[in-house]
């Protein structure tokens, strides 16, 4: 069986009561608007590139929980640039 992985932040999200995934504070970060321009469309970028890429389930719930396979292929190479 495949080794999975999941990246955390130092939050607890407020639904699930989990530590907050990236995607969670990746998106928390872009509505807050508090990010300089530079880290702003970096930002913006890779989750462009992650809605063109990664398949993920309708509807997805605010309190979704991703795991990502270990193996090497371009989400899990792009999931660590978002971290």
């Amino acid at each position: 069986m495949g080794r999975f992985f999941r990246l955390v932040v130092a939050e607890r999200h407020p639904r699930s009561g989990q530590l907050a995934g990236v995607f969670a504070a990746a998106y928390r970060l872009r509505r807050e608007g508090r990010l300089p321009w530079f880290e702003r469309d970096a930002l913006e970028e890779l989750l462009g590139w992650f809605g063109g890429h990664l398949p993920a389930p309708r509807p997805m719930r605010d309190a979704a929980i991703c795991w990502f396979k270990g193996t090497a292929n371009p989400c899990t190479r792009r999931v660590w640039d978002l971290a």
